[in-house]
């Protein structure tokens, strides 16, 4: 396998390894005090930006998995469970979407998590003024693509806040895979008085307000970010992880030497020359990827 392409695999597995993991617990991870359980993972990379709607690198979605939720989650199978909705109706024509959400959900500052914002990240998300890269990804709803390319307006956004837990969401043709999508970071809600109230709210520790498993704690640029379980989350009590400790070192070589040294419990990038002995010894885990390359 070529280091590139393994490199690429390893760090997708990671992204969605650790978003879905992390609740069941992990049995080597370390504890820190009396039975306070911490896992330390190299990120590998200071990520340019942990905004939902900005971020398009996998260091960056590895983190809003572990800090957000969108409507819905995914399994080991990829296919799409309940997440920030607890249940949805779809229209007999595959076009409506009614998502029903969780009364208990809670961003991490302890606001109630609405659909006003679902409604209002999305339409953020499409505003041309907001110069997201993703926005296409959101194109399959009614009025999307014209609103985020200057030819329609945000009203015409099929996005729509019913009551403060229910979100109607109109497609302009079937979409299959629709909720596997609202489990995509650019799908996940901001809680909309941080996020006017400071433009920078995505970079500081005191306003990155979110509404995952986890929440930040600590951030020092190009050295670590600390997340810690968010006590707000609906569902906290499945969360065995007190700690994720995500380290930022770029050199593959250090990172090895690090997680051989036990000062790391996970890397997701590894020597070429390494390669072998570790899938030998049961080090090292591989797994299937879907991917386009060019």
């Amino acid at each position: 396998m070529k280091k590139g392409k393994l490199k690429k695999v390893l760090s997708l597995v990671v992204a969605a390894t650790i978003s879905s993991t992390l609740l069941v617990g992990c049995g080597d991870d370390k504890k820190e005090g009396k039975d306070k359980q911490v896992l330390t993972y190299n990120l590998a990379a200071d990520s340019k930006t942990l905004d939902p709607a900005l971020n398009t690198a996998i260091d960056g979605g590895t983190v809003l998995s572990n800090t957000f939720e969108g409507l819905c989650r995914t399994d080991e199978k990829d296919k799409a469970i309940k997440g920030g909705a607890e249940s949805w109706n779809v229209s007999e024509d595959g076009l409506t979407y009614t998502f029903n959400l969780r009364k208990d959900a809670k961003w991490s500052n302890g606001d109630k998590v609405t659909a006003q914002d679902y409604e209002y990240a999305w339409k953020r998300v499409l505003n041309p003024e907001t110069g997201v890269e993703y926005a296409y990804q959101m194109y399959y709803i009614e009025g999307a693509e014209a609103y985020n390319t200057g030819k329609g307006s945000v009203d015409d956004v099929a996005v729509k806040a019913l009551d403060d837990y229910t979100l109607e969401v109109k497609l302009h043709s079937p979409t299959s895979y629709f909720l596997e999508l609202t489990a995509f970071p650019c799908y996940f809600p901001v809680n909309k008085k941080v996020v006017e109230s400071d433009s920078n709210w995505a970079t500081k520790v005191d306003t990155y307000v979110s509404n995952g498993p986890f929440k930040m704690t600590e951030w020092k640029q190009k050295d670590s970010l600390v997340l810690e379980r968010n006590n707000e989350y609906y569902n906290k009590d499945k969360v065995k992880l007190d700690k994720l400790v995500m380290k930022m070192v770029t050199d593959e070589t250090s990172a090895f030497a690090t997680f051989k040294a036990g000062d790391f419990d996970m890397i997701d990038v590894v020597p070429t020359s390494e390669i072998e002995a570790g899938l030998a010894d049961g080090t090292f885990v591989t797994y299937d990827n879907l991917g386009t390359y060019f």
